[in-house]
């Protein structure tokens, strides 16, 4: 193996006070590998210099390791020091390699020396050895492994769309009996014809061909390579051979010669085949091909596929209690709101809008692609709008259209057990197109009924995760303007959405209006549903799935939303939100009140807890979480050693420092440290993953993957966390130059200001100004969400003495403290009255957009 090292970077002894470290390149037969050890002193001032040298230099290694003492006990309590440290190592997607105390004296065992990786799963082996005679420090090592995993063959199935004659397909489509579907009596006979003429049509054009796939041979070697590769195999024959020093030179050097070839005859063909002009979806392939976005779906499972197919299908729920709710309102009549809602007919300008949405190429059960029924649209429309209106009328649901093929994606890198995969199901694509249509009837009617609760904000237009967090937030810092602490509780629904109980929803579909024939429909929908597990080419066995709505599903999400929604019913002493089946509540108290605010929350989890009962859904006792949110000297004033618990089932809840929240995590201060660690460890993943194919990427391309893949980590609820602190703003603000530096391949000491504007992109404060800007201008021109439009007035809603001014200018509400100052409501009201006229009257959404980037970029020159 050929390795050197070159000096990068190091710390200047003459200065004390500092923390001394050294940064090296270790180049191991091509690969680089950025090596540094850091030396921090006892009770020196923590290491940002340190810090700032390894988020610039490791912009351009993929392979990163970082060892020394910094003398700060990992095994101790959480200091500052240790928090900071474990911080830093997170945030820059690196993990710390687990030891024992490498520090030993006679009355302390403490753990102070590190060792942390870029990538953990390519240390082969560390750990740490004694050293006595040298010093109290354990000697620490690691061995890492460079060595790519072996290509696994497999099956695909596949039709080769790229030689098909289209004015030939076309011609021959109309000669087909499309008669014979209009004939069938029933819809299941009509889809059953309808897809033997189609698949048939196929067969012909672009036959279905099966395939053993190993390593595809590479595209870049020439002929001139191989013959250079023949010439080294032979010298490596003979050098072992004579074991002469000459021959193994001759060897050697054809080695080199050899790799120095096909790593840059690879680099100019990426190169040129990305540069080229092409579509966004040849693009991916090729970016695929090269290892870019390549999913986990290759990952081997070392389970039975019928052990993970009966593991998503068996869940163990007690359903006494929904059999006899069921019971019960069976014998209560409704109040007058049966057959309120009907389906109207299905025109084919609905049934082509539900095509053309479609983006996916997964195949279902039935083997027709989308690309089938888009290819032949002038002939099959008509006949798909009655396919689609006979199912509606009759009732009908078709049975081929019920079985669906799940694919067990692993969560974690090296799964173990079924619990260590999600299911995820692909259905006909007819059936998906069929269940767009029906869901914009069914919410159409329920939104215009209000029949949906105003804080459900899962799967509605206008509502996001960030709304019904803004709303959340802002009802934590308004509690903290009234020097109150807020009572928070998340609850967990494990399953929610494959345990719900088909008899109770049609009864709920039914007192909320839906006619007889609607909520056949849907009951032909749910039931007689099966599915198998798919990996490659093994399948499970088939089985029923007989409660749920089905996984993967266009309607199974609104369906799930009218289920849950009367939970809110039994709540009666707390605020309360829901994001599909994530649903928490929160009551605010001053810290004197917190027994009797405790006392109330119980009693509203208990309600929770019998409505969930009676629903046939299980809440998570273990999962569920509770945390007491406020500022440091409210929060001092509440003894939590004494302070009353909540309970779920008898089971006691501790109270959280942190909790994850929709995503988002919150701590019990209302801080964002841990949500910047988790958005900084994603993006340096990201460019991680990257840095390898670097070489390969010209820059319109690195643009494009960044600003995809890496930079809404940055943009997620971003206008939630805008009170976050000048250090963490600061943080993210590194990791977006970061971003900005793999892109150019720019030096550490280079600016960065001239490459945003090259980009013509904002800067992170910049980016949350205008998400606010655009959010508030949604929510005043639709007035929805309902539960964040009430709190924005117009100055002249308020009182007559504004002119015509105002009536574009927001009253900022009244608050008394910086906790307030600081919520979405305060800073949007601002930011919006800091707009100038003709930019606050813009109607148009894209408009609006484009006048707040334009002052944006004014401001900033």
């Amino acid at each position: 193996s050929h390795l050197s090292t070159s000096v990068l970077l190091s710390s200047d002894t003459r200065r004390e006070g500092k923390p001394e470290y050294i940064f090296l390149d270790v180049n191991v037969n091509g690969t680089h590998i950025l090596v540094s050890v850091c030396y921090r002193a006892p009770r020196l001032g923590f290491i940002a210099e340190f810090e700032q040298a390894l988020i610039d230099l490791m912009a351009r290694y993929s392979h990163v390791v970082v060892m020394g003492d910094f003398n700060t006990d990992l095994l101790g309590p959480d200091t500052y020091d240790k928090q900071y440290l474990t911080t830093l190592f997170h945030s820059c997607n690196m993990s710390v390699l687990p030891l024992q105390a490498t520090h030993h004296t006679a009355t302390a065992e403490t753990w102070l020396d590190i060792a942390a990786v870029s990538d953990p799963t390519n240390v082969a082996h560390h750990g740490q050895l004694p050293a006595p005679g040298l010093s109290r420090h354990d000697l620490i090592f690691c061995t890492y492994k460079l060595l790519p995993p072996k290509t696994q063959p497999k099956i695909i199935q596949f039709r080769n769309f790229k030689k098909i004659n289209y004015e030939a397909l076309v011609a021959d489509a109309y000669t087909l009996p499309w008669q014979e579907v209009y004939l069938m009596d029933e819809v299941e006979t009509m889809v059953l014809k309808f897809n033997s003429i189609i698949t048939r049509l196929f067969d012909y054009h672009s036959p279905l061909v099966t395939k053993r796939v190993t390593k595809k041979p590479a595209p870049w070697i020439s002929d001139a390579i191989r013959q250079l590769q023949k010439q080294r195999d032979s010298s490596f024959r003979k050098a072992k051979r004579t074991k002469c020093v000459q021959d193994w030179n001759v060897y050697k050097r054809l080695r080199n010669q050899t790799q120095q070839q096909i790593r840059n005859a690879k680099v100019r063909f990426y190169y040129r085949s990305l540069a080229k002009q092409q579509s966004t979806k040849t693009l991916w392939a090729k970016l695929k091909d090269l290892g870019i976005g390549k999913s986990a779906q290759d990952i081997p499972i070392p389970i039975n596929l019928n052990t993970i197919n009966d593991h998503f299908v068996n869940i163990p729920v007690d359903l006494t209690g929904a059999r006899d709710y069921v019971t019960e309102l069976e014998n209560i009549p409704c109040c007058g709101s049966e057959d309120r809602f009907s389906f109207t007919p299905v025109t084919e300008a609905d049934v082509l809008g539900a095509i053309m949405r479609m983006t996916s190429n997964a195949v279902g059960v039935d083997k027709i692609p989308i690309r089938f029924i888009k290819d032949t649209l002038p002939i099959t429309l008509p006949i798909i709008t009655a396919i689609f209106n006979k199912s509606l009328m009759s009732s009908v649901f078709p049975e081929i259209w019920k079985s669906a093929l799940v694919r067990p994606l692993p969560k974690i890198p090296s799964p173990q057990t079924p619990s260590d995969f999600r299911p995820i199901s692909i259905l006909p694509a007819l059936s998906k197109c069929l269940e767009r249509i029906v869901h914009q009837q069914f919410s159409s009617y329920l939104e215009h009924n209000h029949l949906i609760s105003n804080f459900q904000s899962g799967f509605r237009t206008n509502h996001s995760t960030t709304t019904a967090l803004l709303k959340i937030t802002d009802d934590i810092r308004q509690a903290m303007d009234e020097k109150k602490a807020t009572l928070l509780t998340l609850f967990d629904f494990s399953k929610a959405f494959d345990c719900v109980h088909h008899p109770l929803l049609f009864i709920k579909l039914k007192r909320v209006g839906f006619s007889h024939g609607c909520v056949d429909w849907v009951k032909s929908y749910l039931t007689a549903r099966q599915q198998c597990v798919r990996t490659g080419d093994q399948n499970s066995s088939w089985r029923a799935v007989t409660r749920g709505v089905p996984q993967g599903s266009v309607l199974g999400p609104l369906l799930f939303s009218l289920y849950i929604d009367d939970v809110t019913t039994v709540i009666s002493h707390s605020h309360f939100h829901l994001y599909a089946d994530d649903l928490q509540i929160y009551q605010r108290f001053f810290p004197n009140d917190m027994t009797e605010c405790v006392s109330s929350m119980i009693s509203d989890i208990d309600a929770i807890a019998k409505w969930a009962y009676r629903h046939g859904l299980k809440l998570n006792e273990t999962k569920t979480q509770t945390m007491v949110v406020g500022y440091s000297r409210l929060l001092t004033k509440i003894d939590f050693n004494t302070a009353p618990k909540l309970r779920l089932n008898n089971h006691e809840l501790e109270y959280s420092d942190k909790v994850k929240n929709l995503g988002l995590i919150m701590t019990k201060h209302l801080g964002w440290t841990h949500q910047t660690v988790l958005t900084c460890n994603r993006v340096f993943a990201g460019i991680h993953s990257l840095k390898r194919f670097a070489l390969f990427l010209p820059l319109n391309v690195k643009i494009m993957l960044v600003k995809t893949l890496i930079l809404p980590h940055f943009n997620y609820c971003d206008i939630v966390v805008n009170d976050m602190t000048v250090e963490l703003s600061d943080r993210l603000q590194r990791a977006q130059n970061y971003c900005i530096k793999f892109i150019f391949n720019s030096r550490r000491s280079d600016h960065v200001t001239p490459l945003y504007q090259q980009l013509s992109l904002m800067k992170l404060k910049e980016l949350r100004d205008y998400h606010t800007l655009v959010l508030l201008h949604s929510i005043i021109t639709f007035k929805s969400p309902r539960y964040l439009s009430e709190n924005f007035l117009f100055m002249s809603d308020i009182s007559e003495r504004y002119t015509r001014r105002g009536a574009s200018i927001l009253s900022i509400p009244h608050h008394r403290t910086s906790f307030f100052n600081k919520s979405f409501t305060v800073t949007a009201c601002r930011l919006w009255n800091a707009l100038p006229d003709n930019i606050r009257n813009l109607g148009l959404r894209s408009r609006f957009r484009a006048g707040v980037v334009g002052l944006l970029r004014d401001r900033r020159v």
